[in-house]
């Protein structure tokens, strides 16, 4: 009996040792589980959101691309679509100097920063990110903001007008001026984002809207004079189709010269309202495509 006893104790004696090393080995695997979890966020964050464009390495001082402005940059702005319920990423580069030109005079640049919530007029859906993470751009550096996400159905398709509101350093401190760019830097500069229903035409035949360009055909937007030109480069195209169509997919304008075709052929768009469009020009050779807005 004295025996059994003894056995029975030292198999309590057992199990309970045997409970403590599986109450060690929990614990053990359950910090072992938090720090790989610790270890990916801190990778996962720990990763730029963005990468400046090297394209713009040597260009002077600015935000790139750079905003549209129907004289000065009409070729500028994004050139990218939002469709509504599908992912979308979009990246500025930011090329800064040791100095800033404002109002006619130069000044000693320490850093342009993006204020908390600094993107306006984002669609609902899409938010923003920095590298550096905290938006603060220094002098003689280089550093992108990425905008992403997928908007919801609670846009309505149409131009998004984003402006960055920022805090510009400069002369060591002495000055801080808070506004929106491009407006400041390039009055009358926009950067437009188009949003578009995924119904539409653009969503779903993406290559319809695209920027190819086909080596026989050039289209130019001229703003100032409201017009169009295509530039045919070869005398002996039959016949030249240009289409003019609005965000829904919609033509709204169409004309189709027959031979001889013009090496420089022009479409007058004087009556087309404020807004983003598309060209589409097409020969028996293939179609070129361009976006262009117009801004009255």
């Amino acid at each position: 009996m004295y025996y059994y006893r003894i056995k029975i104790g030292i198999l309590s004696i057992m199990s309970l040792f045997s409970i403590k090393i599986n109450e060690l080995m929990y614990r053990k695997i359950l910090l072992l589980g938090i720090l790989f979890q610790f270890a990916g966020f801190m990778i996962l964050y720990g990763q730029d959101i963005c990468v400046p464009s090297e394209t713009y390495a040597d260009s002077s001082a600015g935000v790139y691309p750079l905003p549209f402005h129907e004289v000065l940059f009409p070729d500028g702005g994004i050139h990218d679509t939002v469709c509504i319920g599908s992912p979308f990423e979009y990246t500025f580069t930011a090329v800064l100097e040791d100095s800033i030109a404002w109002m006619g005079f130069s000044f000693k640049l320490n850093s342009l920063e993006i204020l908390p919530n600094g993107v306006l007029n984002l669609p609902e859906g899409l938010q923003y990110g920095c590298n550096p993470p905290n938006c603060v751009f220094q002098a003689n550096t280089m550093g992108c903001l990425k905008i992403y996400g997928t908007t919801t159905e609670a846009n309505d398709p149409g131009l998004f007008d984003l402006q960055l509101r920022t805090k510009i350093v400069v002369a060591n401190g002495l000055i801080s001026v808070i506004d929106t760019l491009p407006e400041l830097l390039v009055p009358g500069s926009h950067y437009y984002l188009p949003v578009e229903a995924a119904s539409s035409s653009h969503c779903q035949t993406s290559s319809l809207y695209g920027y190819q360009q086909n080596e026989f055909l050039e289209i130019k937007y001229q703003p100032l004079l409201e017009r169009l030109t295509v530039i045919a480069g070869d005398p002996q195209i039959p016949w030249l189709e240009t289409e003019i169509i609005d965000m829904t997919g919609k033509v709204l304008l169409k004309q189709r010269i027959q031979y001889p075709v013009q090496s420089m052929n022009t479409m007058d768009v004087s009556g087309l309202s404020q807004g983003l469009y598309f060209c589409r020009t097409r020969t028996i050779f293939g179609y070129s495509g361009l976006k262009f807005v117009v801004s009255k």
